[in-house]
């Protein structure tokens, strides 16, 4: 951003200073008018785009007819127009969008480079157009232009995928209006030409894919082929989220592809395939963090028998680190090359040498995989290296699919290696999880809340809902697709598109009957039926069996491990708690990673920190209880050595090289997300001091233990993310720690030190074994629980959100 900022900057003042005769003059304005709308489409400021559109226009009157400039000019001009309406709604913006495109048009001469980009511009326009007037005529002309810009690209020009892309949209449009059969067969044949099309940008090949795959999803029944759109399309979600670039660049381009991942393995699901399912659902998801983990892998095997192959992936390894770290922390923590120092090279010559290092890094890995015995070196895991992830229990993988309006669960168990059991949920749809979720944030009081403020300044979304007539579009064709699809399979439960449901059911005032409700629900539709079809439901057992949790979607912000029927009308119902010890994982490969850790040499080292009073937060005088009840126990166990910060001594600068070194880390803090830049969602510490979940992808510790984070909504997450786990307990276990204690939601000063004094109690009786901790946290949960006054909704908002991760 900084680069874009200095741009808009340097055109400003090279306007101004330029004298309104002068030549260069309307070629500056419409530089600016560029900049100014790019600015916008990075930070949405309509300011930015207003100031376009007037520069813009001001660059197109100062340009005399005939000038080569002025078709480049109009195409601009009309195209910052198509954005001011659909941010403002004006039809007048709209309609000189068009006029100002179809003039850009006809002054661009044929055989001109441009002449197909500016097509595919006026097409774009006249379906907007079409999408508010309802003329035929509109749209009709939106696949022509369209049509003429494909045909005169030539295969290999890394535009055309996005050109057939968007052919392929006017013609399923077309094809909804008129139900005219070639309509939809040439609209598949553009979707699959720009899936195909390996030239492309994968961005717009995963878009294409996923309008391919809709398309099929509305034959009846769909073909099994539509699995070989998803073997194309689950790996482009790596390829889009492109190692190369920054971390909020690749959670932009995630946010982006929606919920391909959860229909690939619906789709597979619904064809008996539940192993693909499981393989897809484990490659599709926190894909930046599976980065991370590959970035990290152990080589010992590789240096050993390729050494220099090994020297190479593990330089080029660090240098992608370093490369998309935040500039600030990375330079005090990790020495660089000066050829490769952010303080000395521009942002674009950053993200230039990243992209220059992933190209590098795919070339180095096709090398070692021809090696006998790396064939299949960081490729991603298939189900027989997924289930060594059930050595200490069964695990539980969570889906839903919003085209079918289904839910379902696919169970890995330790006596079935390389099997995957799966769980129909047929009395819990998809509608109906978002349904709860929306209960629940309503409950909370954050549904719809977004934070206005950061460090006391305003900040507007990392990602803005800038383009909102296109997304309305998006949702329009989904939703007519997926009704079609419903009314030609008789199968399908639901024929009304899953998110109208859910505004209805919402408006009926649902969501004001309350958290046990919702933890009724989750018990009878989703909980209860996995634990009957495990044979789980024996309330004897003097030991309680372990079960993983991982959810996907919708699912990751349902409280699972508190589900269970607690109305006080009727004796004391099923819970969940009564026959296992809960714990949740982001991925399979979380736990595949610790199943076998490494001996520690000598005593492990607690981190514990507390910070009751950062700047702008209320006081949190239970932080120095929480410090207490840890030196006590580990005073009496003596099985771990202890270092405290406390209040002014927990600064950043004393917490990171700390940190590097503990094993186990306890946080008694403020904690906060931020929905706007989730990798800027921190632990406060000392003054202004943050840590951030960007500052902990620079870590990594060694002989992890217990990371228990006693703040706020440390494992919230970002709806727009669901599937990315972007918060600070996944980070603690993407930089080594074998489990973490976090928070689903804000808590209370009270509830958190009674929550920590009696975590490390039961610890110390299992002499400090990480592996405890969930059951530490179930035994300390049902004590703050039993101690709890009142049945009502602040009791339950007070107890469950506190969860276990990871060993």
């Amino acid at each position: 951003m900084t680069d874009l900022n200095q741009s808009v900057l340097k055109f400003q003042e090279a306007v101004q200073l330029t004298p309104v005769d002068h030549p260069d003059k309307p070629t500056l304005l419409n530089n600016l008018g560029n900049s100014l709308f790019r600015q916008f489409e990075r930070l949405g400021d309509m300011t930015d785009l207003n100031q376009s559109v007037l520069k813009l226009q001001e660059a197109v009157q100062l340009t005399p007819d005939g000038h080569p400039y002025k078709p480049s000019m109009l195409n601009n001009l009309g195209r910052s127009l198509l954005r001011q309406f659909e941010q403002l709604g004006d039809m007048t913006d709209l309609n000189q969008s068009v006029l100002k495109l179809q003039e850009a048009v006809q002054l661009t001469p044929d055989g001109h480079p441009d002449k197909p980009s500016r097509l595919n511009n006026l097409g774009n326009s006249l379906l907007t157009r079409f999408e508010q007037l309802g003329d035929m005529t509109d749209l009709n002309q939106s696949v022509l232009k369209k049509q003429a810009a494909v045909q005169l690209t030539p295969d290999g020009h890394p535009s055309k995928p996005l050109w057939l892309n968007n052919l392929g949209k006017s013609l399923i449009k077309r094809f909804l209006k008129l139900r005219l059969s070639d309509d939809r067969v040439n609209a598949v044949w553009a979707f699959s030409s720009a899936t195909h099309a390996e030239y492309g940008p994968p961005s717009v090949r995963l878009n294409a894919a996923q309008h391919w795959a809709m398309c099929l999803q509305a034959s009846s029944p769909p073909p099994k082929s539509i699995l070989d759109i998803y073997h194309i399309a689950i790996p482009l979600l790596a390829e889009t989220a492109w190692l190369g670039s920054s971390l909020p660049d690749r959670h932009y381009q995630i946010m982006q592809a929606g919920s391909v991942v959860h229909e690939a393995a619906a789709a597979a699901h619904q064809f008996g395939d539940d192993i693909q399912a499981v393989e897809w659902l484990e490659q599709g998801r926190s894909v930046i963090w599976g980065q991370l983990l590959q970035l990290r892998t152990p080589i010992d095997d590789l240096k050993e028998k390729e050494p220099k192959l090994s020297q190479r992936l593990k330089l080029n390894s660090l240098q992608l680190e370093q490369a998309a770290s935040p500039k600030n922390f990375i330079l005090n923590t990790i020495p660089v090359k000066a050829s490769i120092q952010p303080s000395v090279l521009s942002n674009e010559e950053i993200t230039s040498h990243g992209h220059q290092l992933a190209v590098e890094r795919k070339q180095i890995l096709k090398e070692i995989q021809m090696c006998q015995g790396f064939e299949r070196f960081l490729l991603p895991r298939v189900i027989r290296e997924l289930t060594p992830a059930t050595t200490h229990g069964p695990i539980v993988i969570l889906n839903s699919s919003e085209v079918y309006d289904t839910c379902y669960a696919l169970v890995l168990l330790p006596n079935l290696p390389g099997d995957v059991l799966p769980v129909k949920l047929d009395s819990f749809t998809a509608s109906q999880a978002n349904i709860l979720y929306h209960k629940l944030q309503t409950l909370l009081g954050e549904d719809g809340r977004t934070i206005s403020s950061w460090n006391g300044e305003s900040v507007s979304g990392a990602v803005p809902n800038t383009r909102i007539q296109s997304v309305r579009y998006e949702l329009e064709v989904d939703a007519a697709l997926r009704n079609l699809a419903f009314s030609n399979q008789d199968n399908i439960k639901y024929r009304t598109d899953a998110r109208r449901k859910m505004i209805l059911e919402l408006n009926k005032g649902t969501v004001s009957q309350g958290f046990k409700n919702i933890l009724a629900e989750l018990w009878k539709g989703v909980v209860r039926p996995v634990l009957d079809a495990l044979a789980l439901m024996d309330k004897s057992l003097r030991v309680k069996p372990r079960l993983w949790w991982c959810p996907t979607g919708i699912f990751s912000f349902l409280p699972l491990h508190a589900a269970g029927l607690y109305h006080a009308d009727a004796s004391p119902g099923p819970k969940l708690s009564d026959f296992v010890i809960s714990s949740y994982i982001p991925t399979l490969s979380a736990l595949v990673a610790r199943v076998s850790p490494l001996p520690l040499p000598g005593p492990p080292k607690l981190l514990a920190i507390a910070q009751s009073s950062s700047i702008g937060q209320q006081k949190l005088p239970g932080t120095v209880d929480e410090i207490k009840y840890i030196k006590a126990a580990v005073e009496q166990s003596r099985a771990l050595t202890l270092t405290t910060l406390v209040e002014e001594n927990a600064t950043l600068e004393n917490v990171v090289p700390e940190l590097k070194t503990a094993n186990w880390v306890h946080f008694a803090c403020h904690g906060v997300q931020n929905p706007a830049h989730p990798t800027e969602s921190a632990l406060l510490l000392a003054g202004k001091d943050r840590l951030t979940l960007g500052m902990l992808t620079s870590l990594k510790v060694t002989h992890g233990g217990l990371a228990f984070l006693s703040a706020c909504q440390t494992a919230k997450g970002d709806e727009k993310l669901s599937d990315e786990a972007v918060h600070l307990s996944a980070g603690m276990l993407a930089i080594g720690f074998g489990g973490v204690i976090a928070t689903m939601w804000s808590v209370g000063d009270q509830v958190a030190p009674q929550v920590a004094r009696d975590v490390y109690k039961y610890l110390r009786e299992s002499g400090m074994d990480v592996s405890e901790a969930a059951h530490a946290l179930h035994l300390a949960m049902e004590n703050t629980r039993n101690n709890m006054q009142g049945e009502d909704d602040a009791t339950f908002i007070s107890w469950v959100p506190f969860i276990h991760m990871g060993m």
